[in-house]
This record gives C-alpha cells, sequence and structure tokens, in this order.
C-alpha cells in the first residue's frame, strides 16, 4: 500500500497517510465546501413575491395578473401600476406599486397608512414586521443606510428598504423591494440621457 508522508507544521512529527485514505479526505473536503456554496448562495433575500420574480416577471405578466384577480389598479405617468388591497406578508397594504424597466418588474413598494389603519394596529404591524425582516436578513443589514425611521437589507442583489415615518402628516408603513441590476440599468440610462 503506498503512503504519503507528511509533516506536522512546526512540531517536526510525521503522519504517514495512504493514498485510499487521502482520496476520502479530499471528498470529504470538496463536499463541505459544495455544502457550504450551496448554504451562501440559499440565504439570499427572497425576490419572489405575489407569485412574481422581480427582475424577471414582465408588465404583461403583472397586468394580466391585476386584471384577471379583479384588483383595482391604475397604470400612473412613470408607467408603474398602482394596485389597491394586496394582501401580503398577513397583512392587506393600502398601495403596491410595481415598477417596470425594459418592461421588467424591478421595484416593489408596499404601502399602508394611518388614514385606513388605526396607529396602535400599524404599531403592531410595524413591530411584526421588524421583527421578522431583522431575523430572516440580520446578515444583510446596511448601517450606513439605516436610520430610525428607514432599514435598508441589502445582498448586492435584491435592496429591502422598510420605513415607519410621517409623510404629508400621515404615518406610514413601507416595504419596497428592488432589483439591483435592473435599477443600475435604469439610472444608467437615464444619467445618459443628460
Amino acid at each position: 500500500m503506498f503512503y504519503k508522508r507528511w509533516i506536522i507544521p512546526s512540531t517536526g512529527y510525521f503522519i504517514y497517510i495512504c493514498k485510499k485514505s487521502l482520496i476520502y479526505i479530499r471528498r470529504t473536503l470538496l463536499t463541505l465546501t459544495l455544502l457550504l456554496c450551496t448554504l451562501v448562495a440559499s440565504a439570499q433575500i427572497q425576490r419572489k413575491f405575489l407569485g412574481f420574480t422581480i427582475g424577471v416577471t414582465s408588465k404583461t405578466t403583472v397586468y394580466n395578473y391585476l386584471r384577471n384577480n379583479n384588483i383595482k389598479f391604475s397604470k400612473n405617468e412613470k408607467d408603474e401600476y398602482l394596485a389597491k388591497k394586496i394582501k401580503f406578508a398577513g397583512e392587506v397594504w393600502d398601495y403596491v406599486w410595481f415598477s417596470f424597466y425594459n418592461g421588467k418588474l424591478y421595484n416593489l413598494d408596499f404601502y399602508i397608512d394611518e388614514d385606513s389603519t388605526p396607529i396602535q394596529t400599524m404599531d403592531l404591524i410595524y413591530n411584526r414586521l421588524d421583527y421578522t425582516l431583522s431575523n430572516k436578513y440580520a446578515s444583510y443589514f446596511d448601517y450606513n443606510k439605516s436610520t430610525s425611521e428607514r432599514k435598508v437589507y441589502n445582498d448586492n442583489i435584491t435592496k429591502i428598504t422598510f420605513r415607519y415615518e410621517y409623510i404629508e402628516g400621515s404615518k406610514s408603513i413601507a416595504i419596497m423591494y428592488t432589483y439591483l441590476p435592473l435599477l443600475n440599468h435604469k439610472l444608467s440610462s437615464d444619467a445618459d440621457e443628460l
């Protein structure tokens, strides 16, 4: 049987490992490396919402979904769809904005305000959502972009902006999911127009 001689650094001791054992050690290390890579890849911020995948779903698909499910919506001057009363994350959101670039969904913005929800209920909703997001995406928390009223989670592909603030005299909760590659293309294209 073939043995390989290894020296243990800074001890002067030698270890002898047979070729068969060396193959098993290499396979085990490769398996552990692949497992670690899989774990890291699966720990990204979610990109699928309401059956849509931001960065992938077409504008036509969103339009058909809203129309086929009898959801009230309108199109604004920015070519976004503004839908009303959509259930997501256990809440019925007053408004949901669907933003597109090159025909693909790149931004979803869920919004509740105190005009439709009592302030005590909003506090409960905020605390529940804050707890869930901070537990699920703690490793992606962006300290540089976060404030007391706004928390940002970013994995360099998807960004979540979670807000609880006063806007025009009304308290509101908003969660915005943005697909960064398409946003960056949009911003670059907008800058090229200058």
